[in-house]
């Protein structure tokens, strides 16, 4: 009888595990709160590994290679829009590949292309779970309840599998917002040629270029709790006027193309370091276990990564827990010791992603 999984959560993590999953020695069923499949989010900067970890879900490489707009610096400009600093990824590009803005519909599309309809168990939260010497009972909010082998929590920085199995776990505040949406290329004055960053006193607002024929990504990041989702349209909109209503270069016409746009999402930053990713047959993965929500992207690229990576382990034996210990071992380490503060500086950034990079086990 083939091994029961269960994936809660189909972000990037959980979809990557799905897809790279031997259908032949596993059942899986895909389960999430939303009650259709789609992307979160608007862009982001794509890391290296996320290519790594697209080649080994069976991607090519010209695939990876045409994904999104590539690039080589990002820029940091005061908020007069003088040169602040430039970061140059050239080096790092050359020896691990290339540093990508992306729109995450382009990353999701893909990867949604297989998933057997059988599979799914969406609008239907998990509401409990009892694990015995060989099985998990999952209930459901339905009242239904499943029984799997393993269960993996690929749910986000707010992952319930994560409260249900370390409820003393707490994810550090970090004491800014992030509010993302589309603008409109039509109605900039100008295309930033390189993902560009506007520094202000307490808020930063960032363009990025995604491959978009029409559109590019904005956000703003204000470095402190923000307005909430809960805040209207109107409010929002007075809240960023108030903190970038000075700022100059291109950012006046971002604003502009901004006021309009109602979808947007908005997040608190967090950071979460765990003493461990799993109890008995229930793991974690992508921001579930290691959120590091400030480094805008690479969460993305990690969580492709460990989906690929723990199907890959998982594929090759029948004793999933020891599978599951062993990418935690090497896993873990690559996140648990990342200090956002040396991102503050180039230096430190590129020492830390090479140290990343390099230690990718789909490398």
């Amino acid at each position: 009888m083939n091994q029961r999984i269960l994936i809660i959560g189909a972000g990037l993590g959980g979809l990557a595990l799905y897809k790279a999953l031997d259908k032949n020695k596993f059942t899986v069923h895909l389960a999430d709160k939303r009650r259709e499949l789609g992307s979160l989010g608007y862009g982001i900067l794509f890391y290296p590994i996320g290519g790594y970890a697209l080649r080994r879900l069976g991607f090519s490489s010209d695939f990876v290679q045409n994904l999104g707009k590539s690039y080589s610096q990002y820029y940091f400009r005061n908020e007069d829009a003088t040169l602040r600093d430039i970061i140059d990824y050239s080096s790092v590009s050359q020896e691990f590949g290339d540093y990508k803005g992306v729109s995450r519909g382009d990353l999701y599309k893909p990867l949604f292309a297989d998933i057997n309809s059988d599979d799914l168990l969406l609008g239907n939260r998990v509401v409990g779970m009892s694990e015995s010497s060989n099985e998990v009972q999952v209930t459901f909010e339905d009242g239904t309840i499943r029984t799997y082998d393993f269960v993996i929590g690929a749910d986000g920085a707010h992952s319930t599998v994560r409260q249900s199995i370390l409820p003393d776990s707490q994810l550090e505040k970090l004491g800014a917002t992030f509010m993302w949406t589309w603008v409109l290329k039509s109605e900039l004055e100008a295309i930033p040629p390189r993902p560009t960053l506007y520094f202000g006193e307490k808020a930063n607002l960032g363009v990025l270029d995604v491959n978009d024929p029409e559109r590019v990504v904005a956000f703003c990041w204000f470095t402190e709790d923000a307005l909430g989702r809960e805040a209207s349209h109107e409010e929002w909109n007075d809240y960023i006027k108030e903190h970038f209503s000075s700022f100059g270069g291109i950012v006046p016409s971002v604003l502009r193309s901004l006021y309009k746009q109602h979808d947007r999402f908005v997040h608190r930053d967090y950071q979460l370091k765990l003493p461990t990713w799993h109890k008995g047959r229930v793991g974690l993965i992508g921001d579930a276990a290691h959120a590091l929500s400030a480094l805008t992207g690479l969460g993305s690229a990690l969580a492709l990564e460990d989906g690929a990576f723990l199907a890959e382990l998982f594929n090759k034996t029948d004793d999933l827990g020891s599978a599951f210990q062993h990418f935690e071992n090497i896993q873990r380490p690559r996140t648990i010791n990342v200090k956002l503060e040396d991102f503050a500086t180039t230096e430190g950034s590129l020492s830390i992603m090479r140290e990343i990079f390099s230690s990718s086990p789909l490398r």
